[in-house]
């Protein structure tokens, strides 16, 4: 919801502004997984989250942290929307306070002093914001094109590997960036995470990273949220980074590199297939298949219920050596509701064990049926087999802007009549629905 002090502006030009905020908002939600909880100072309206023209706030911009809620200083909420109107170019801004709504990460990645990773964040994922939904970028304060913003940003990590007397000690560890660069600690670390896209899978690493370090431990110390982004960083590039981030002069504990050892340890089975399969809602059948086992003394099956901390639930004995394909199988009762995380932990018979990726299991079949009632829908929709309660409903359309959003209601009839008619995608509680709307 876009909050302007003027009530004469172009409404194709507010149209384009809000559809991009619309797929800013989608795109942080994909990559952190969750989404900014209601700020208790009202600033949504209707269950959408606000951008609103203010005459004073703390800086261009300002947001809460994990929370709904963005303001603009007039002179930059007319500057973005000028540009948009007259040179389709949309300024950065907003696309970085978006970074601070979408902060979930002060337990696992702050630093304890001198912190440059949560505003860095906001930094980087405002480039990555842009870039993915495909808008033009506005000159940075309305000088340095944009294309040149981002070179000037990428080429701090070469301007800091080029001078020796750098490392992360008197740079990121002290919230520093490259002397003489012109540009900050948070810039810095931007240009980190832009390396590590680029040369670890692009946006899938981007829409990964953040959630692995979401699952780590607590930070006790600095060196904790360092190893938290270094481990995240490895899982979310499906490679063992270590080496790299020694490279760049960053302290990498021997507790970081043991868990990333065994995340990566090369291991003598080589695994071709893991899934799990719920049974009749409380139970689940685990199977897995090898081509080849070397010293393979078997699998114990472990499970969590946050991907983090895991348990064993039994074993399945190896065939020690075998160039042969062999199939797997364990059944296990008593299945939790939700989801739930399994891997599995392969042990030879000289005691060195190796893990497998994480999967996890979605167990929603004691849910209630959701059924659309009528579908088409003209104007009132019924959906029946709801929860009691805080229900979360969001009407997506073809274009994949959410159009609709209903947060804990308890409502069980929906008013569609406005609607343009059309395919939609109703996202019930996570799970999705096709909706035709016709009169």
């Amino acid at each position: 919801m876009i909050l302007s002090s003027s009530a004469a502006l172009n409404p194709t030009a507010m149209a384009n502004w809000t559809a991009a905020m619309d797929a800013t908002y989608n795109y942080y939600a994909l990559c952190t997984g969750r989404e900014p909880q209601f700020n208790v100072g009202g600033t949504y309206i209707n269950n959408r989250t606000t951008i609103a023209d203010v005459p004073a706030t703390c800086g261009a911009g300002c947001s809460y942290l994990g929370a709904t809620g963005i303001e603009v200083l007039h002179y930059y909420f007319d500057n973005t929307y000028t540009r948009i109107l007259n040179d389709n170019q949309y300024d950065q801004v907003v696309f970085y306070e978006f970074g601070r709504n979408f902060w979930f990460y002060d337990g696992k990645l702050r630093y304890k002093a001198n912190d440059p990773i949560v505003t860095g964040y906001a930094v980087f994922m405002r480039f990555m914001s842009i870039e993915y939904i495909g808008v033009n970028g506005a000159p940075f304060n309305e000088t340095l094109p944009y294309p040149d913003f981002v070179s000037q940003v990428k080429d701090l990590l070469p301007s800091f590997l080029a001078d020796n007397s750098l490392n992360w000690g008197n740079t990121l560890g002290i919230g520093a960036g490259v002397p003489s660069s012109g540009w900050g600690a948070t810039d810095l670390f931007a240009s980190f995470c832009f390396y590590l896209k680029e040369n670890y899978g692009g946006q899938n690493w981007v829409k990964n990273v953040w959630k692995y370090a979401g699952l780590r431990p607590d930070a006790v110390t600095t060196q904790d949220a360092v190893d938290n982004f270094i481990i995240a960083s490895s899982q979310a590039a499906n490679v063992n980074l270590t080496s790299l981030f020694q490279t760049w002069k960053w302290p990498v504990s021997s507790n970081a590199i043991t868990v990333l050892n065994a995340l990566f340890a090369p291991t003598p089975v080589t695994l071709t297939e893991f899934r799990a399969v719920a049974n009749n809602c409380n139970a689940v059948t685990i199977s897995w298949k090898t081509t080849q086992e070397i010293n393979n003394k078997g699998f114990y099956i472990e499970q969590s219920a946050d991907g983090n901390k895991f348990t064993g639930i039994g074993f399945v004995a190896g065939n020690g050596n075998t160039g042969v394909a062999h199939s797997y199988q364990f059944g296990a009762d008593n299945l939790p509701g939700g989801k739930t995380y399994f891997r599995l932990k392969q042990m030879d018979f000289d005691g060195h064990v190796s893990f497998s990726k994480v999967i996890v299991l979605a167990n929603n079949c004691g849910e209630n049926l959701i059924t659309l009632y009528p579908n088409p829908v003209s104007n009132w929709l019924r959906i029946n087999g709801l929860t009691e309660s805080k229900n979360n409903i969001r009407l997506v359309n073809s274009s994949g802007l959410i159009v609709r959003n209903w947060i804990n209601t308890g409502q069980r009839v929906f008013d569609f009549s406005a609607l343009p008619d059309g395919n939609y995608f109703l996202m019930v509680n996570d799970k999705i629905y096709r909706l035709v709307k016709a009169q």
